[in-house]
């Protein structure tokens, strides 16, 4: 299944058909069918997980999984067997994060979208260039969202993955690293990059690193507190070039 028909099957045009009753039972098969090769957690292609785009409420996400467990026994029905379904979830809304810990019992693992989940934030759209230079996903608002996210993640075992510029930023995935994220989606021509970066930091240093960032004021001030630590290595601007 290629991404454009995972978008298909998991966006307005799939799950959220699925959900107005308006196709058959054979045609939810189907397409529950073609769901389960979504690519899973950590990159990986998975036969029994699927990932279910940005929810805002419970009630989505338990609507989905009802769905995918009556489509599975259906199958079932017609002798075809498979694994337990694991449900994942995009969190790129702010409302979602916000009642994050709702969600834990209903999700197998989970991702964040940084993309998205800063031009919400924010209110800035990242395509106007008109406004595009207050869009920055250090912003402290951003961070405090995916802090939360991971603390409640932790408590009930889940992992978290974050995917979206703010992975491969220099800056970025050292304040990720310090706020528990231990897994991240880039470009591999990225990875090079983050690897030397993450490699000049402990663990511990990282940690206290993201604490400060959690309580500064603005992205500009995170941003120099990183660079204090690394005074001579990569920069956002040497990122983007």
């Amino acid at each position: 299944i290629n991404n454009d028909n995972i978008k298909k099957l998991l966006s307005k045009r799939g799950f959220k058909i699925l959900q107005t009753g308006k196709l058959d039972s054979l045609k939810q098969i189907e397409l529950f069918n073609n769901a389960q090769f979504v690519i899973g957690p950590h990159g990986a292609a998975f036969s029994n997980l699927v990932f279910c785009k940005p929810k805002t409420n419970v009630i989505e996400i338990k609507k989905a999984r009802a769905l995918f467990e009556e489509c599975r026994k259906e199958m079932e029905a017609n002798r075809k067997t498979f694994a337990k379904i694991e449900v994942g979830m995009m969190f790129e809304v702010p409302s979602a994060f916000l009642i994050c810990d709702k969600f834990m019992s209903e999700i197998d693992f989970c991702a964040i979208g940084s993309n998205d989940l800063t031009q919400y934030v924010l209110a800035v759209d990242r395509n106007n260039p008109q406004i595009a230079d207050l869009y920055d996903p250090l912003h402290p608002a951003v961070l405090q969202l995916i802090h939360r996210l991971v603390q409640t993640a932790e408590e009930h075992q889940i992992s978290v993955e974050l995917c979206g510029e703010m992975a491969s930023d220099p800056d970025g995935c050292v304040i990720l690293v310090g706020l528990g994220i231990n897994s991240l989606s880039m470009n591999a021509p990225l990875i090079p990059v983050v690897k030397k970066r993450l490699s000049e930091i402990s663990l511990p240093d990282a940690k206290i690193l993201a604490q400060n960032a959690l309580n500064a004021t603005s992205p500009e001030e995170v941003r120099n507190l990183i660079r204090e630590c690394f005074p001579d290595t990569h920069s956002i601007e040497k990122h983007k070039k």
